[in-house]
């Protein structure tokens, strides 16, 4: 074992734990002083000067880490981090040597071929005597695929919401307790309400009273599974206390776990007088 290396399981061995909660990063100790894994840990002084870094970090920027021991953080980060990440980079590792305090924070690293990685960074402080601050260590996670889901969601989720709100149909989205989540301007033109009406509101509300229970009962076959989708004409009533004939098209959404999440809810007003 180097010098490098027994020096840090000393520094981690010195470490209390339990006062510092560290059970999350310490829980495959072991894996990461033997460099078995990606992760990446090292040390930090009091002024900032590197004092371990694990050769696992080669593989990620290729460099050799006996020439950055020794070298201020500060430094490396303006060479590696992001320049949009290095301000609070900077400000989480001076408040966890300086407060004493755990920090986690998330930074884009440049890699050996110049692609910038999200990387997590979980900082603790290492206490002496009287819970001085001898130093600084942390460990690092890639989240960069973690952040691509993130973001194919939010572009996934700005997609609906522009079909949703340009849909030339009624539509509206219903909680699992028959809440209005949200609706778009068609379903307000068509039922003479405004968003702000159906804020809190059920969508039982403007349900003629006799077509109520049908209702009730197609919303729990099909969370029992036993519909796939419900369509059926019915009564809806209008902001001004008319009738209106609507036919109604209701479906279940799930998440990627199969767990239901809530209703779709599209209408279409029908020819009243083609009805009672």
């Amino acid at each position: 074992m180097s010098k490098n290396r027994l020096g840090m399981q000393s520094l981690l061995n010195s470490i209390d734990i339990n006062q510092l909660e560290l059970n999350e990063a310490f829980n495959y100790r072991d894996e990461l002083l033997a460099d078995k894994k990606v992760e990446n840990i090292g040390t930090v002084d009091t002024n900032g000067i590197i004092q371990y870094i694990n050769p696992a970090l080669n593989l990620l920027l290729n460099f050799n880490s006996n020439d950055i021991e020794g070298k201020s953080i500060f430094e490396i980060i303006k060479y590696f981090i992001h320049p949009n990440d290095q301000e609070h980079t900077k400000l989480a590792i001076i408040k966890c040597i300086k407060t004493p305090s755990s920090e986690k924070i998330q930074s884009r690293i440049k890699n050996k071929d110049g692609i910038y990685l999200w990387i997590e960074f979980i900082l603790y402080p290492i206490l002496g005597d009287n819970d001085n601050v001898n130093g600084l260590f942390y460990g690092t996670h890639d989240i960069t695929e973690k952040k691509l889901q993130e973001k194919e969601k939010l572009i996934s989720q700005e997609h609906f919401k522009n079909i949703f709100y340009q849909s030339p149909i009624a539509t509206a989205i219903i909680s699992m307790d028959k809440k209005i989540i949200n609706v778009n301007q068609q379903f307000c033109l068509l039922t003479g309400y405004s968003q702000e009406d159906f804020q809190s509101s059920s969508i039982l509300d403007i349900i003629h009273p006799e077509d109520i229970l049908n209702n009730k009962e197609n919303m729990k076959n099909l969370i029992n599974g036993h519909i796939k989708q419900h369509q059926a004409e019915k009564r809806y009533i209008h902001n001004n206390g008319k009738i209106i004939w609507v036919k109604v098209a209701l479906k279940l959404i799930h998440d990627k776990l199969g767990h239901p999440i809530h209703f779709i809810c599209s209408i279409q007003e029908i020819n009243r007088k083609t009805r009672p």
